[in-house]
């Protein structure tokens, strides 16, 4: 087995389009931990984003809005520790 499949984005809702694949091998360490702890811990950067809109875009003087925002750090979250900081 190489991957499983997590989700199928499809524009008719059918099984053709693009499929987003779990590798197997992150989907054999959850495995793990479910069996270890009964429950499964991911990683957070801890940053909390928005889609950047052409307002917002006009705002930061940007002349399209591509990317995305990030709207809120986390105290004492990895995102903060690596000094990631919300422009004001």
């Amino acid at each position: 087995m190489v991957g499983i499949n997590a989700q199928i984005y499809s524009n008719s809702g059918g099984y053709q389009g693009v499929s987003f694949a779990i590798p197997i091998n992150v989907a054999l360490h959850v495995e793990d931990q479910i069996v270890k702890t009964g429950k499964v811990a991911h990683a957070r950067l801890g940053v909390e984003v928005q889609t950047l809109d052409q307002s917002l875009a006009d705002s930061f003087k940007l002349s399209t809005p591509s990317g995305a925002l990030v709207a809120k750090v986390e105290p004492e979250s990895a995102a903060a520790q690596a000094a990631y900081r919300r422009e004001t």
